[in-house]
């Protein structure tokens, strides 16, 4: 069977035989009607394509490990790292000003509601009070009146 991928003989080995049962079975199930002879086909194209990829999973990380084993240079490693750094410094720069921006309106629209919240609770009530208790009341030259409390005595 050229279909398989080498590498190992005994996982070849095995591969071959689980193959060739499903042949030899897919061959007594055209009696059975095409549903189990689709069901079967599935099973065998899909065990050949686990196969190849586990293939060509495994030899791609023995290449990967090769180049690896090669050493770099610490110039080859500086410039790696200065690469590195030019291609993603202005996108984190980017990024941690964008949240510390948006954290200081998030701040401020905070701060601003609960003022408000704050104001609209009290409705001037604590300070109409105060006024009435401890304050003066005085006529504005502007016709409105305005109050002075004094806070020490």
């Amino acid at each position: 069977m050229s279909e398989v991928a080498k590498l190992a003989p005994e996982t070849e080995t095995s591969v071959r035989n689980a193959i060739a049962q499903i042949d030899e079975i897919l061959a007594e199930a055209v009696h059975y009607g095409p549903a189990v002879v689709n069901v079967l086909s599935a099973l065998r194209t899909s065990l050949v394509a686990t196969h190849r990829q586990s293939v060509d999973t495994i030899l791609t990380v023995q290449q990967a490990a090769e180049r690896v084993r090669t050493p770099v240079t610490p110039d080859e490693m500086r410039r790696y790292v200065a690469e590195g750094v030019s291609v993603h410094a202005t996108t984190i720069t980017k990024g941690l000003v964008r949240r510390h921006i948006l954290a200081g309106l998030v701040l401020l629209v905070l701060v601003a509601a609960a003022g408000f919240g704050a104001g609209w609770l009290s409705r001037g009530d604590g300070v109409a009070q105060a006024c009435a208790t401890r304050g003066e009341i005085h006529q504005g030259s502007h016709g409105g009146q305005y109050c002075s409390i004094w806070l020490t005595q």
